[in-house]
């Protein structure tokens, strides 16, 4: 069941890469979902997930519900302070199955996202503004 999206960092003292050797992670973040509408989550949930680093997004499309979660990714002045900080709900009008995205005209985080996908009664493009997410 995806209840929970965990941001996970380098395990480091300023959360970089090191130069050399293995890297070891530990979770910076987590987030649970949780329906206040169903009291089993696996009638409510059901996740798929689409990360955008260039778009400083993580897409989150909720197969169970007509809903698309856009998380704004925030870098901070070190690795370490990275954190999700926003959450956006869009409603769609059929839930989506699959999904994917690109990122052409956008830069650090500023530009429209074009997102494609499957729904259950149809295939849609949408177009994402990303100052819509913050």
């Amino acid at each position: 069941m995806n209840q929970e999206l965990k941001l996970w960092i380098p395990d480091t003292e300023d959360g970089c890469f090191p130069h050399a050797g293995p890297v070891h992670w530990k979770c910076n973040q987590t987030l649970q979902f949780k329906s206040s509408s169903e009291s089993k989550p696996e009638d409510a949930l059901f996740n798929k997930v689409l990360v955008l680093p260039r778009a400083h997004v993580v897409l989150l499309a909720n197969a169970k519900r007509s809903a698309l979660y856009v998380m704004h990714v925030h870098f901070g002045s070190k690795p370490s302070s990275t954190r999700l900080d926003y959450v956006s709900e869009f409603s769609v009008v059929w839930p989506i199955l699959s999904f994917t995205a690109t990122c052409d005209n956008v830069y650090d985080g500023h530009g429209v996202v074009q997102f494609y996908c499957i729904q259950t009664h149809a295939i849609q493009q949408y177009s994402l503004d990303l100052s819509q997410c913050v």
